[in-house]
């Protein structure tokens, strides 16, 4: 399983490349066995147009839950969600604000073994520059 799981992991690094300098989220967790999901966090600097980059191998389906929230509020200031295939990198602009992001990346098409499969999905978040 080490070895399935080394080799999608180092797929997804060479599909992904080097992140740039100022990537404010750059995690890479296995979506596989057990273990079909994980919560990560970033803290953006301030507000604006970020990039959301997503990828997975090892699984055909996987879904991005992106929300963030106001301080002091109850209610989600952003509340985004979207399904993302394997293999190739997908990417999203959204308008965030300053502050804490929280990102949960789901498998949707787990194989439901002690083992898995040994995906491995990736989220960065970048800050958008016009080309």
């Amino acid at each position: 399983m080490a070895v399935l799981e080394q080799g999608n992991r180092t797929k997804l690094d060479e599909v992904l490349g080097v992140p740039v300098s100022d990537t404010y989220l750059d995690v890479t967790e296995a979506i596989s066995g057990r273990i079909t999901s994980f919560v990560t966090r970033a803290s953006l600097p301030a507000s604006g147009t970020y990039v959301i980059t997503t990828a997975c191998i090892g699984t055909s389906n996987a879904k991005l839950v992106l929300s963030q929230r106001k301080p002091g509020s109850a209610y989600a200031q952003v509340d985004f969600s979207e399904a993302f295939a394997s293999a190739e990198p997908s990417s999203r602009t959204l308008d965030l604000h300053a502050g804490s992001v929280t990102v949960d990346v789901i498998n949707l098409s787990p194989d439901g073994s002690t083992w898995g499969t040994g995906a491995f999905a990736n989220v960065r978040i970048t800050p958008w520059k016009p080309k």
